[in-house]
């Protein structure tokens, strides 16, 4: 199993490098001869000592990251961390996060903040999409804000992108990847919200840089 890069380690937290295609954590299958490659199992093979047989997942993770995505996430060791770090993340307090993306075309505003609620895209075949307010297929949405900057404006394989970086507010699932869709500057590689035309990168270019977590523990 491919080894995972660890960023910190301490007595109340691990803080890894997930590279992108990976899923943080998969169910038991029984049938499988090989454990699936996940954050999860990648941790049990570094760290055996430190699995928690209590939880279903073995560690407690303090947030998600898409299959698609790279970069920092946060996994407490300890049931008092992993609360300290939920309460964090539930009121917004001492965190910010800072994700690097690559979107397609190039966008004109410096600044936007969008405010755009997100929901469960209820359409046949959509299963695992979500989708902004608007849409009239839209299930259950919640408030999601996002701030946008852009860092540099180019090409990516001849056509035009723009280097951006994501400051989410709130932490919806696929906030990022669909608020960037709703003003039209679909994430480079992002098959799942571009109507699964984007095919030719290697894979989508999201990436987790950086965000502080302030707790007790």
């Amino acid at each position: 199993m491919e080894d995972i890069a660890i960023l910190h380690i301490s007595q109340s937290f691990i803080i890894v490098n997930k590279r992108h295609d990976i899923a943080i954590n998969t169910d038991k299958d029984e049938e499988m001869p090989e454990l699936p490659v996940s954050v999860e199992n990648q941790l049990k093979s570094r760290f055996p000592h430190l699995v928690n047989k209590n939880l279903v997942h073995s560690f407690h993770f303090c947030h998600r990251l898409d299959y698609s995505t790279s970069g920092v996430l946060a996994i407490a060791l300890t049931k008092e961390a992993a609360k300290e770090a939920m309460l964090v993340f539930k009121n917004r307090l001492a965190f910010t996060s800072t994700i690097l993306d690559f979107s397609r075309g190039h966008v004109d505003q410096e600044y936007t903040v969008i405010n755009k609620g997100i929901g469960k895209d209820s359409r046949e075949h959509f299963t695992h999409c979500m989708c902004t307010e608007d849409k009239g297929y839209c299930s259950f949405p919640r408030k999601a804000v996002t701030q946008i900057i852009v860092l540099q404006r180019g090409l990516y394989a001849n056509s035009p992108a723009t280097k951006v970086l994501l400051k989410p507010i709130t932490g919806r699932r696929h906030q990022l990847r669909v608020h960037c869709n709703f003003i039209g500057h679909t994430v480079v590689g992002d098959y799942t919200h571009s109507n699964r035309r984007d095919l030719t990168p290697h894979r989508m270019f999201l990436r987790c840089l950086s965000f502080g977590l302030v707790c007790q523990a």
